[in-house]
């Protein structure tokens, strides 16, 4: 069942509606309906139909021809139709169902005729274009020629969808994932060939009157010549984004025609088959401004110029003057003129009015060099002078996601779509996908761009973000897909480092973060031969990013440095910065806390300089955890304070639950259990919604440390094993030693001492692996803490040793404490007494300093059982006293149960038997009623020794 090809052009009325089914349009009045291209496919094809009722087969094949979809994909689309058309559960008005067959359009319509398309257009040409547009609206068939023209400003493409997506990349950074070892993606086998359309890069055009009032111009001469060359679509324009970054790999200067050995760089850089350039002159003609423009067309493979040009005009037709310069390119690339209907669409996708013309263009320009916050100024200033122009509002919507304003970003791109409807269905499908991206409605964006690639299938960047939203969406084996497609076509398309660069995305998505360093390398080594330097930042921030997964720590460092000396020397501050950001995450994993603390503050005071909330959001989450771990913890709380704030403020989800499990950690060591459960919660409870396993498997860890401060042992341990499966899926090895590490302290307190002692060395492997010095102390302090309960403090007195050294070293007052609490017990267990005293006053000391109540409660039994070993039975009384009082008001039965063991043996000692029968024996009963079986053997051991 498929719809009959036809020269009349026909419009469908029905109710208040007007379906246009070539431009995919509906109209309620004058007001555009917003729906996803499948859902007005769905439309389309009930309409075309609504003599009879269509199966659901029928619709499924019609819809999906190539693909395999559940039932629940139409039922989705029929539901958001009827919404949209007004259709309610009362009442159905315009689609039916029909019990057992299918749908059925129900509602009158009325088929309008336009003119005969040969009347109404005027050439042959023509009615041939409009048939094809026909014929790929109807029958989704991949056509010939296809045009991959510059799109709007608000969807900037290629290695702006690459920039994206390392950009703020450190919230999570601690932990990682390793996946499986796969082939590299080929191209897909028995494809028929994809036609390559000529593509042209559009360089510029020098300003030879030097003057400043007039500099915008080369800008705004070079977006007007794109949208002349791109109608008709015979020619694939190079987008002004990637123009822009060739122009710093391959620079050509104040060239006005380049040398064969520059185009042959272009070419390689560019993918591009021409290249335009030229420049501009202001001549003063009494009170009216001419321009000169002189256009030169050169042959990149072949490296000659195939024609030159000068053109007059008026400065106030600038449209008029690139309309007949665009022509006679047109001419000598023989691609005939443009139609009435491509002229008045090229003409609505420019301001109306001079003013706004000049900042457009100068929004572009500031855009283009990185300089998000100034482009956002003049965007502003943009939509103020031409408030219906819908590229000004993407820019300005491009402009706020750069800074991190997601919730900004989306309400500009909700206006450009609005108010794109003049513009070529090209463009609206262009400017309704980056919408749906910012919207985060990644499956309407997916369907969008799959429909982009399918009409212009030799446009590698619709193929892009394609795969990048299929990333996004965590459909990583559909985006592996689309990069095979983009391998199938021709040279050099086929070589852009852009689709390795997919590939590492894609196979992130997948948690296989092998094969995304073996991709992002790849894409390094492409964009190293094509002269791409800031491709190769990209690849190698890419590459930084999966070697962290990986715990290829010294791997990531190397990558991340590499990567911001591009980032600097490309004078894109922002991505700079973001390096830099993962430098100082990646030195607080070696335990170099001083130098992760100068490089936090050099990429905060960076991000705020340049107005990048995002960033400057994920920076301070960070170093609150860096002072997290040193234990400054009023400070740690402030940073994540402010990070929650910031990322509340831009709607970040994903932020706002990291956040929330930092600060509950925080929480947690200042002894607030309950409400650290409380945000943990919550955070669990995001991470979850938005599908964040990652997010998930770290929560779900670090909720299992505060049951166990709340002695809940057994609920702790199952949060420990839910997040060691999640570790063990992801491949995250770091996420994997905080596991083994946190089991093994349970194991201890349950007196399964072989048990703990196989899972602390354990988390020791995975942490050498990982080169994280202060994780390998942490483990070495569990290790230890087992061989004491075992009976060998000789040979845990070294791994005590050890780890304190690495603790002061980094200045991380509440580790380094906990160290030299253990190994005061090791040395005690020695029979070095002294020693011991001087290691317990020393972890005392830096635990009060750290505020950590726990750290505060392991140093001050420490000290207790260092004076009763001694013998100084009175003054260790006094020691426990706080204890006791401080354990119930934290509610922690554990340290308190510890300091009443305590207490009962030295009563014991002190010939107070039947109170230390008393104590010995209510402490047994309750630890073994909590599951602290190593205290009530303890216990048990010691109401053995008592008289009878």
């Amino acid at each position: 069942m498929e719809t009959k090809p036809s020269r009349i052009k026909h419009l469908y009325e029905f109710g208040p509606f007007r379906l246009d089914p070539q431009k995919r349009l509906l109209t309620r009045g004058t007001d555009p309906v917003s729906l996803t291209p499948k859902v007005i496919e769905t439309l389309v094809v009930l309409i075309e139909n609504r003599d009879r009722v269509v199966s659901k087969d029928d619709l499924m094949k019609i819809l999906w021809p190539d693909s395999f979809v559940e039932e629940s994909n139409l039922s989705q689309n029929v539901f958001v139709l009827r919404k949209a058309l007004g259709d309610s559960s009362q009442e159905r008005r315009y689609i039916v169902n029909v019990p057992g067959r299918g749908y059925q359009f129900a509602e009158t319509v009325r088929e309008v005729e336009q003119a005969q398309l040969g009347a109404q257009l005027g050439t042959t040409q023509e009615v041939e274009e409009t048939l094809r547009l026909e014929s790929r609206s109807r029958a989704r068939v991949v056509v010939e020629q296809v045009a991959p023209r510059r799109g709007p400003i608000g969807v900037r493409t290629g290695i702006a969808v690459a920039i994206a997506a390392l950009i703020g990349v450190g919230v999570l950074v601690y932990r990682s994932r390793v996946g499986r070892l796969a082939e590299r993606t080929g191209p897909v086998v028995g494809l028929p060939a994809v036609k390559m359309r000529p593509a042209v890069a559009v360089l510029g055009f020098r300003n030879l009157s030097g003057r400043e009032d007039t500099k915008w111009l080369s800008v705004a001469l070079v977006e007007m010549l794109n949208t002349e060359l791109a109608a008709g679509e015979h020619l694939r324009i190079i987008p002004g984004e990637q123009v822009a970054r060739a122009s710093r790999d391959v620079p050509w200067g104040e060239a006005d025609t380049l040398a064969k050995d520059s185009l042959l760089r272009l070419r390689s850089n560019l993918g591009t088959d021409y290249v335009a350039l030229g420049s501009y002159t202001i001549l003063e003609d009494g009170n009216k401004r001419r321009i000169r423009l002189d256009l030169r067309l050169q042959d990149a493979a072949a490296g000659e110029t195939v024609a030159e040009d000068a053109v007059t005009g008026n400065e106030a037709d600038l449209f008029d003057l690139i309309s007949e310069a665009g022509s006679r390119m047109r001419e000598r690339l023989a691609i005939g003129n443009m139609s009435r209907e491509q002229a008045a669409q090229a003409r609505s996708s420019l301001p109306s009015n001079p003013k706004a013309e000049r900042l457009y263009a100068e929004g572009l320009a500031k855009l283009e060099s990185f300089d998000a916050l100034a482009a956002r100024d003049l965007f502003e200033k943009a939509t103020g002078a031409d408030p219906k122009h819908a590229l000004s509002h993407s820019g300005l919507a491009e402009a706020w996601a750069e800074l991190g304003y997601d919730t900004k970003a989306r309400e500009e791109a909700a206006k450009a779509f609005g108010l794109s409807h003049n513009l070529s269905r090209e463009e609206q499908l262009s400017i309704e996908g980056r919408y749906r991206e910012l919207s985060n409605d990644l499956p309407a964006a997916i369907e969008i761009y799959r429909t982009l690639r399918t009409f212009f299938p030799d446009d590698l960047d619709y193929a892009l973000r394609l795969a990048s939203a299929q990333s996004r969406s965590g459909q990583g084996k559909d985006a592996l897909q689309t990069v095979a497609l983009m391998r199938s076509l021709g040279e050099p398309a086929n070589k852009d480092a852009r689709i390795d660069l997919a590939e590492a995305s894609a196979a992130e998505a997948l948690s296989d973060f092998r094969r995304s360093q073996q991709a992002a390398v790849a894409a390094a080594t492409r964009a190293d031969a094509q002269g791409s330097h800031l491709l190769l930042a990209v690849a190698k921030s890419r590459e930084a990013w999966a070697s962290v997964r990986l715990g290829d720590t010294d791997r990531a460092f190397a990558a991340y440095s590499k990567a911001r000396q591009l980032w600097i020397a490309g004078g894109n501050q922002r991505s700079a910065a973001a390096a830099l950001s993962g430098i100082a995450n990646l030195l607080g994993d070696k335990g170099d806390f001083v130098g992760a603390r100068k490089a936090f503050d050099e990429a905060l005071l960076e991000f705020r300089k340049i107005g990048d909330m995002g960033n400057l959001a994920s920076c301070s989450h960070n170093l609150g955890v860096l002072l997290t771990q040193q234990g400054d913890l009023p400070q740690a709380r402030k940073h994540l304070e402010e990070a929650l704030s910031l990322q509340r403020a831009i709607k970040n989800e994903r932020g706002v639950a990291s956040d929330l499990d930092d600060i509950g950690n925080v929480m947690l060591s200042m002894g607030d259990t309950a409400n650290a459960l409380r945000v943990k919660e919550q955070a669990l409870e995001i991470f979850r919604r938005i599908g964040n396993k990652f997010g998930e498997g770290v929560t779900t860890l670090n909720m299992g440390e505060v049951l166990f401060a709340q002695d809940r042992l057994n609920d702790a341990r199952t949060k420990y094993d839910e997040a060691m499966a999640v570790a063990q899926h992801l491949g995250s090895k770091r996420e994997l030693g905080y596991c083994l590490a946190d089991i093994a302290g349970i194991l201890i307190a349950q007196d399964r001492l072989d048990e703990a002692r196989t899972a602390a060395e354990r988390s020791i492997e995975v942490r050498k692996e990982i080169h994280g010095e202060v994780q390998l102390a942490e483990s070495q302090i569990r290790l230890a803490q087992a061989l004491l309960e075992q009976g060998k403090p000789a040979e845990a007195e070294p791994l005590a040793h050890s780890a304190a050294a690495v603790f002061d070293k980094q200045d991380a007052s509440g580790d380094a404490s906990l160290s030299y609490s253990v190994l005061a017990q090791l040395l005690m267990a020695e029979g070095k007494p002294q020693e011991a005293q001087a290691a317990a006053n020393r972890g005392l000391r830096l635990a009060r300093a750290s505020g950590d109540v726990w750290m505060r409660f392991e140093s001050e039994l420490a000290a207790a059982r260092a004076k009763e070993a001694t013998g100084k039975l009175f003054e260790a009384r006094e020691e426990l006293a706080p204890i006791l009082v401080q354990s119930a008001k934290f509610g922690s039965a554990g340290y308190g149960l510890q300091a009443r063991l305590l207490r009962g043996e030295i009563e014991a000692k002190s010939g107070q038997f039947s109170a230390a029968r008393a104590e010995l024996t209510a402490v047994k009963s309750e630890a073994q009623l909590k599951d602290f079986r190593l205290i009530a053997r303890k216990a048990t051991a010691s109401l053995a020794n008592l008289p009878r």
